[in-house]
């Protein structure tokens, strides 16, 4: 018997052969192919389009573990569009996306509640970026809370996909393995 991917095939030693050295080849291929820069770019792009739910969600009053998902899943689908290297890092480079990206989603979000509020934000967007930064300025204790419970939120969301990433990364999701009667 032979396993794969969660399903146990039977398989004379031959074909479990042929077929691990198939497998063989195409971790080779796809650990050779793509690079992690294309791919951190690509997962950068669906990271920024995935601040627009962030915020959306947020206006509505809420802070959803599924925003995290929405975003972890715009960017690994970023990342393969982009054609990045499936290795070892690429969890990683998910990782660090989503943890920039919720910070900005987040601070975008407090942004448009302050301007909801009927306060004049014109020209502070950058400003606004770096608030967690300047307590002469900000009430930085909130805004360290909310990007807590943003990246909290985010990581629950996200949890599942990333260690998805990991295991194909490491070639596990194709992986076959030989069951002994």
């Amino acid at each position: 018997y032979t396993e794969q991917g969660g399903r146990v095939m039977e398989a004379c030693d031959a074909c479990h052969q042929r077929l691990s050295g198939i497998v063989e080849d195409f971790k080779a291929e796809r650990a050779t192919t793509g690079s992690y820069a294309k791919g951190a770019l690509g997962a950068a792009v669906g990271g920024l389009i995935g601040v627009i739910p962030w915020v959306l969600i947020g206006m509505l009053g809420y802070v959803a573990a599924i925003s995290g998902l929405i975003m972890a899943w715009l960017s690994y689908k970023g990342y393969q569009l982009a054609h990045g290297k499936r290795g070892k890092s690429m969890a990683w480079v998910l990782v660090v996306v989503l943890i920039v990206f919720t910070y900005v989603g987040v601070m975008a979000n407090l942004y448009v509640g302050i301007m909801q509020e009927g306060y004049d934000m014109s020209g502070t967007l950058l400003l606004f970026l770096g608030a967690p930064f300047l307590p002469e300025y900000f009430n930085v204790g909130v805004i360290w809370g909310q990007l807590a419970l943003g990246w909290l939120f985010a990581g629950l969301g996200s949890f599942g996909l990333i260690r998805r990433a990991n295991r194909e990364g490491k070639g596990k999701d194709i992986a076959v393995n030989r069951i002994d009667k």
